[in-house]
Formats: structure tokens, sequence, C-alpha cells
């Protein structure tokens, strides 16, 4: 991907403190993350973990109006905190979430016959609700509640759930320091408790009487909210804004690249504890995927990992490419190119970040890689709002969501990167929340009343 957006880059260095400060995660928590998949990624185990471990009440604790919108704040105890009570402590556990409702529902039934679609009854207005999910440093409520709830709710009739992320807001642990993630494995234990955790609210929204649903969220939201809609079991409208198909090029490939806490990283990679458990791991990585090679990076293919017991014309070979590679891309001084000391030492610091990439880039494909999940129930209300010139997520190395997805909708904010949609481009987000909702709206709709004459 060319042109990448300046902007993007400037924001980052101007920003930027570590991720994953903490390394991966002991051992035994990456060794437990990987048998909980199976209870995540598929939709059928994800519910029957639902139902399981449902809380058993959802709180409102504050009601509040103004013109447009009536606010409410409510909570619930978080079903991935009882399956996993040691993963997900206090003030974790506990699912904080705003609920913003439009004084008229009557705008969203105006918008539908705008599109041509007459409701049944008249006196049965849709009351259209969207979960949105929170972005990378979007604590609290403030920001999406201002950006979009409100907006939507007093112009198109749209109620609105924020739902904060654990890590994030009332639910960060006292030991994080601002927006970064210590360890690598909390940003799994963050995914898992957001996909419940919008099941239940999902559950409880059609409970309540509001519907249609739609989930949406932007950069980090949107992904995790993506996750969340292939777990569901009915047709649920989903519009991801500024994600794309997998975690890994973010942290791997992106400008937030520069901001993971790599020598913490190799350090931990290296020690002998993790190394013992490391082809444990490995061979813990689903059968039914794995990167090709048009997904895996061209710079972190030159490193696969070896082991002692490879043939050693196959080690031969690898090291010869590495090296080839290295003196094709690298731009050396004379002086420099004459000392071999300094060239030797550049080679082994790169081979070992890039052997620790390639871990990290497997094993974040492996929790967050939408090919791995089970297909929304209708990914024809899918509308993906992608920015063109996005350094953040960039998608040219990895799974093209349109060959996942193939049948959603997908719009390009062509003269952006990844910062400028989001400060100018929140209107075009919000419109393609209406567009799902009304598709779902309109196709569930007339599919209902045909079956009815049926």
């Amino acid at each position: 991907m060319t042109n990448l957006s300046t902007f993007d880059h400037l924001y980052h260095y101007i920003m930027a403190s570590k991720f994953f400060a903490g390394g991966f995660s002991q051992p035994d928590c990456l060794s437990r993350l990987f048998q909980m998949r199976k209870y995540i990624m598929d939709k059928a185990n994800c519910n029957e973990l639902l139902r399981q471990f449902y809380p058993n009440e959802i709180i409102i604790t504050k009601v509040a109006e103004d013109k447009h919108a009536r606010i409410l704040n409510g909570k619930f105890f978080s079903p991935f905190a009882a399956r996993f009570p040691d993963l997900v402590p206090e003030p974790m556990a506990t699912c904080r979430f705003q609920l913003v409702l439009p004084n008229r529902y009557q705008k969203f039934a105006e918008i539908l016959q705008k599109n041509e679609f007459q409701l049944s009854n008249a006196n049965e207005i849709p009351r259209p609700m969207c979960i949105q999910l929170a972005g990378t440093g979007d604590h609290y409520f403030w920001r999406r509640r201002i950006l979009m709830a409100k907006p939507l709710a007093k112009n198109n009739g749209v109620g609105s759930i924020l739902l904060e992320n654990p890590y994030y807001g009332m639910r960060k642990p006292s030991y994080q320091r601002r927006s970064n993630l210590r360890n690598v494995t909390d940003l799994f234990i963050m995914g898992g408790c957001l996909i419940l955790e919008s099941l239940v609210l999902l559950d409880w929204c059609e409970k309540e009487g509001f519907g249609p649903l739609a989930m949406t969220g932007i950069s980090m939201g949107g992904h995790m909210s993506s996750l969340a809609a292939c777990n569901y079991e009915k047709p649920v409208a989903l519009v991801p804004c500024l994600s794309w198909s997998t975690a890994s090029c973010v942290f791997t490939q992106g400008v937030l690249s520069a901001a993971v806490a790599w020598k913490t990283l190799q350090n931990q990679y290296f020690s002998d504890e993790f190394r013992k458990r490391e082809s444990l791991i490995l061979s813990a990585l689903n059968e039914k995927f794995r990167l090709s090679q048009e997904e895996m990076p061209a710079e972190l293919e030159l490193v696969p990992l070896v082991s002692k017991n490879d043939d050693p014309v196959k080690i031969a070979w690898l090291k010869w490419s590495l090296i080839n590679s290295y003196f094709k891309s690298l731009q050396i001084s004379s002086h420099k190119t004459n000392n071999p000391t300094s060239v030797a030492e550049k080679l082994k610091r790169d081979d070992t970040k890039q052997q620790v990439s390639r871990f990290l880039h497997k094993i974040l494909d492996e929790f967050t890689h939408l090919g791995l999940f089970s297909k929304p129930v209708d990914p024809s209300l899918i509308i993906v709002v992608c920015a063109g010139r996005d350094a953040y997520i960039p998608r040219d190395k990895v799974a093209d969501l349109s060959t996942i997805w193939p049948e959603a909708e997908f719009r390009l904010l062509e003269k952006y990167g990844h910062i400028g949609a989001f400060l100018f481009e929140q209107a075009a987000f919000r419109t393609a929340v209406v567009d799902a909702l009304i598709k779902v709206t309109t196709k569930y709709a007339l599919e209902n009343r045909n079956s009815q004459r049926a």
C-alpha cells in the first residue's frame, strides 16, 4: 500500500508510549488462552458458554435526560470473568455501559419511508439500537457519546449502547499505564470479554423490545465488534470502521509497531522458560488456518524458526537467504560496509527481532484473524468503512476481508489516513450505521411478511 498518511506517522510519534511492556505474559497464561479459544472462536461453543455463565441481572444505576436523548448508566458481571475469574479480576470483571435513547424513534421510521419502505403497522415504530465498542484510548463514554451516539439519536432516531472496554476507564487495573496494554495476552482477554459481553447486551436488547440491532466500532472497536458479531446466533447489522481482517498487521507492520516493547518481548522469548514452552504453543496453532505466503509480510519470512534438528543444508540456505535479502534491502555507507563486525551485529539484531516479530504475528493471527471465526449469520448486513491511506492498519500484506466476507459492502475514504478519517469522517461512520440498520429492517421485515403470507 503506497501513499500512506504522513499525519498518521506524526501523530503516533507525538503520542507514543510502549505497548506490551510486560512481555507476552507468563507461558502458562498463554498456553491456557490457547485452550480457551475453542469456547470463543466457535459460535455454538461461545453461546453455550454464555448460557452457562449468563449474568444474574443487568442493573441500571443512573438515569439522566437532555433535549434529544435519555442517558442511562448500567452494569452487569462479565460472563468471561465468571468462567475465568483468575484472568479477569476486579475492577475488570464488572461490565459498565451507557445507554443513549432517542426521544423520538419516529425519525428512523421517517428514514425508512424515504427509502420507500412502509411499516406494516404505523403504531409499531422500530426502536433501532447500535452497540458501540471503544477504540484504542477511548476511555469512559464521552467521546462515543458526543461523536456518534447523540447525533444518531437526534438526527436518526437510533439508540446506542456504549460498552466500556476491559483495561479502560473504570475497568482499568491499577498497574496499567494509560491505554497501553501491559501484556500481549491482555489483548486476547479483552477480546474474550467483549465478545461475551456484547452477546449479553444483544440478547438484553431483544428482550427489551429494541430492534433492529447493529454493532459498530472504530479501529480496535471495529475489530472487536466484528468478533462479537461473528458469534451472535441471529442476523445483526455490522459496521466495522477503520479495521480489517486481523490485529497482527497493526503491531508488526503498522505505525504502532514502533510502539511495541520489542526488547522486552525479545528477552522473554529467548528466556529458557519461554523457549521450553514455545514448541507447545506453536503446536497449538489452529490446524484449519495457516498463514499463506501472501499473508505473511516479506520481512517476517526471512527468518523462519529453525530447530537444531533441521537439515544442515536447509539451515545454511536459510542463513544465505537472510544475508542476501539483507544486503539487497539495506543502504549502507562504504565505511560501514568495510566493518564486518558492525554488519554481523546488525544482522544478529535483525535476526532476533524478526523471530520475535514472526512469533507475535502468529499468535495475534491465532486469536484475532476473522478467517478463524464463525461467519456472521448474514454477511450481507455488513458495511466495512476503510481509510484509503491508513498507516495504522496496512491492508496489503494480510488476508483481504472481502475474501472472508464477500457478501459485505466496502466503503473507502480515499483521501484520509487513520487519524484523519477519525477526525473528519464521523458523519460517514454514522451514515454507514443507519444504512446497515435500514438493510436489516427491510430485508427481514419483508421476509417475515412473505413467510406470514405463505
